[in-house]
Protein backbone atom coordinates (compact mmCIF):
# COMPACT_ATOMS: atom_id res chain seq x y z
CA UNK A 1 0.00 0.00 0.00
CA UNK A 2 1.10 3.38 -1.55
CA UNK A 3 1.19 6.48 0.92
CA UNK A 4 -0.85 9.50 -0.42
CA UNK A 5 -0.55 13.23 0.43
CA UNK A 6 -2.24 15.87 -2.03
CA UNK A 7 -3.66 12.93 -4.36
CA UNK A 8 0.18 12.15 -4.97
CA UNK A 9 1.16 9.12 -4.07
CA UNK A 10 4.81 9.03 -2.09
CA UNK A 11 7.37 6.60 -3.15
CA UNK A 12 8.29 4.30 -0.65
CA UNK A 13 11.75 5.54 1.50
CA UNK A 14 12.62 3.23 3.51
CA UNK A 15 14.06 -0.25 1.40
CA UNK A 16 14.00 1.78 -1.91
CA UNK A 17 16.43 1.21 -4.04
CA UNK A 18 18.60 4.15 -4.85
CA UNK A 19 21.96 3.31 -5.91
CA UNK A 20 23.66 0.14 -6.73
CA UNK A 21 27.38 0.25 -5.10
CA UNK A 22 30.52 -1.92 -5.78
CA UNK A 23 34.32 -1.50 -4.01
CA UNK A 24 36.67 -2.57 -6.89
CA UNK A 25 40.45 -3.96 -6.52
CA UNK A 26 42.85 -4.57 -8.90
CA UNK A 27 46.83 -4.67 -8.56
CA UNK A 28 48.83 -3.39 -11.34
CA UNK A 29 51.91 -6.53 -10.37
CA UNK A 30 51.04 -9.89 -9.03
CA UNK A 31 52.53 -9.02 -4.76
CA UNK A 32 51.69 -5.03 -5.22
CA UNK A 33 48.69 -3.90 -3.15
CA UNK A 34 45.56 -3.95 -5.14
CA UNK A 35 44.30 0.05 -5.78
CA UNK A 36 40.57 0.44 -4.93
CA UNK A 37 37.93 2.84 -6.37
CA UNK A 38 34.22 2.86 -4.82
CA UNK A 39 31.99 2.89 -8.01
CA UNK A 40 27.88 3.79 -7.44
CA UNK A 41 25.19 3.69 -9.94
CA UNK A 42 21.87 5.52 -9.20
CA UNK A 43 18.48 6.51 -11.06
CA UNK A 44 17.36 9.88 -8.93
CA UNK A 45 13.27 9.63 -9.28
CA UNK A 46 12.31 11.45 -12.81
CA UNK A 47 8.81 12.32 -11.94
CA UNK A 48 8.80 16.40 -11.66
CA UNK A 49 6.74 16.54 -8.61
CA UNK A 50 8.93 14.83 -6.78
CA UNK A 51 11.19 17.24 -6.08
CA UNK A 52 11.54 16.46 -2.31
CA UNK A 53 12.07 12.69 -2.97
CA UNK A 54 14.51 13.55 -5.55
CA UNK A 55 16.80 15.86 -3.22
CA UNK A 56 15.92 12.86 -0.36
CA UNK A 57 17.82 10.06 -3.17
CA UNK A 58 20.65 12.23 -3.83
CA UNK A 59 21.32 12.93 -0.13
CA UNK A 60 21.06 9.09 0.65
CA UNK A 61 22.86 8.36 -2.19
CA UNK A 62 25.83 10.59 -0.86
CA UNK A 63 25.16 9.46 2.73
CA UNK A 64 25.70 5.84 1.75
CA UNK A 65 28.74 6.61 -0.29
CA UNK A 66 30.65 7.70 2.54
CA UNK A 67 29.06 5.64 4.71
CA UNK A 68 31.49 2.34 2.73
CA UNK A 69 34.19 4.56 1.74
CA UNK A 70 34.20 5.11 5.94
CA UNK A 71 33.89 1.38 6.63
CA UNK A 72 36.53 0.58 3.93
CA UNK A 73 38.71 3.28 4.86
CA UNK A 74 38.37 1.11 8.96
CA UNK A 75 38.70 -2.17 7.78
CA UNK A 76 41.87 -4.05 7.61
CA UNK A 77 42.42 -3.29 4.05
CA UNK A 78 42.24 0.35 4.58
CA UNK A 79 44.94 -0.50 7.49
CA UNK A 80 46.89 -2.19 5.38
CA UNK A 81 47.14 0.48 2.82
CA UNK A 82 47.73 3.01 4.93
CA UNK A 83 50.60 1.15 7.08
CA UNK A 84 52.27 0.79 3.10
CA UNK A 85 52.80 4.77 3.67
CA UNK A 86 49.42 5.28 1.26
CA UNK A 87 46.38 7.43 2.24
CA UNK A 88 43.77 5.10 2.83
CA UNK A 89 41.68 8.67 2.25
CA UNK A 90 42.42 8.55 -1.16
CA UNK A 91 39.67 5.80 -2.11
CA UNK A 92 38.34 7.34 -5.46
CA UNK A 93 34.63 7.74 -6.19
CA UNK A 94 32.63 7.56 -9.26
CA UNK A 95 29.11 8.13 -9.30
CA UNK A 96 27.23 7.63 -12.21
CA UNK A 97 24.14 7.18 -13.39
CA UNK A 98 20.61 9.30 -14.32
CA UNK A 99 20.22 11.80 -11.69
CA UNK A 100 17.75 13.99 -13.50
CA UNK A 101 18.05 17.05 -11.81
CA UNK A 102 19.38 20.36 -14.22
CA UNK A 103 21.95 23.16 -13.13
CA UNK A 104 20.62 25.20 -10.63
CA UNK A 105 18.38 22.42 -9.01
CA UNK A 106 18.93 21.29 -5.36
CA UNK A 107 19.86 18.02 -6.00
CA UNK A 108 22.79 19.38 -9.08
CA UNK A 109 23.64 21.75 -6.34
CA UNK A 110 24.20 19.61 -3.48
CA UNK A 111 26.31 17.14 -5.96
CA UNK A 112 28.34 19.91 -7.14
CA UNK A 113 28.92 21.75 -4.17
CA UNK A 114 28.95 19.90 -1.00
CA UNK A 115 26.18 21.37 0.71
CA UNK A 116 22.92 23.21 0.35
CA UNK A 117 21.79 26.35 2.98
CA UNK A 118 18.57 24.99 4.16
CA UNK A 119 16.42 28.48 3.26
CA UNK A 120 18.20 27.95 -0.43
CA UNK A 121 15.91 24.26 -0.36
CA UNK A 122 12.91 25.46 -2.97
CA UNK A 123 11.17 22.05 -2.81
CA UNK A 124 8.26 21.74 -1.42
CA UNK A 125 8.51 19.18 1.84
CA UNK A 126 4.77 17.75 1.95
CA UNK A 127 5.81 14.93 4.26
CA UNK A 128 8.70 16.55 6.13
CA UNK A 129 11.65 14.61 4.44
CA UNK A 130 13.62 17.24 3.67
CA UNK A 131 13.51 18.61 6.97
CA UNK A 132 15.75 15.53 8.44
CA UNK A 133 18.73 15.66 5.48
CA UNK A 134 21.77 17.03 6.54
CA UNK A 135 22.22 18.53 3.21
CA UNK A 136 25.90 18.21 3.11
CA UNK A 137 28.75 15.68 2.23
CA UNK A 138 32.51 15.56 2.56
CA UNK A 139 33.24 14.50 -0.60
CA UNK A 140 35.23 16.81 -3.43
CA UNK A 141 32.82 16.01 -6.40
CA UNK A 142 33.40 17.52 -9.68
CA UNK A 143 31.10 16.43 -13.23
CA UNK A 144 33.49 14.78 -16.14
CA UNK A 145 30.74 15.19 -18.23
CA UNK A 146 29.98 18.61 -17.93
CA UNK A 147 31.09 19.82 -21.38
CA UNK A 148 28.36 22.44 -22.31
CA UNK A 149 27.07 20.34 -25.79
CA UNK A 150 26.83 17.18 -23.88
CA UNK A 151 24.64 19.21 -20.78
CA UNK A 152 22.44 20.52 -23.31
CA UNK A 153 22.22 17.28 -25.25
CA UNK A 154 20.94 15.55 -22.13
CA UNK A 155 18.39 17.74 -21.26
CA UNK A 156 19.94 16.90 -17.56
CA UNK A 157 22.38 16.51 -15.02
CA UNK A 158 25.75 14.95 -16.05
CA UNK A 159 25.51 11.62 -15.19
CA UNK A 160 28.94 10.82 -14.23
CA UNK A 161 31.07 12.43 -11.20
CA UNK A 162 34.07 11.54 -9.26
CA UNK A 163 36.00 12.43 -6.30
CA UNK A 164 38.58 15.21 -7.58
Amino acid sequence: MRRVHRHRPIPPRRGEQVGIFALVGASAQPGTPPQHVCVANTHINANTEFSDVKLWQTQYLLVEVERIVHEWIASSAGAALGALGASAAQLPVILAGDFNSTPGSTPYALLSTGFVERDAVSEDDPVGIIASLPLEHHMMLRSVSAAPARARWRGACPCEWEER
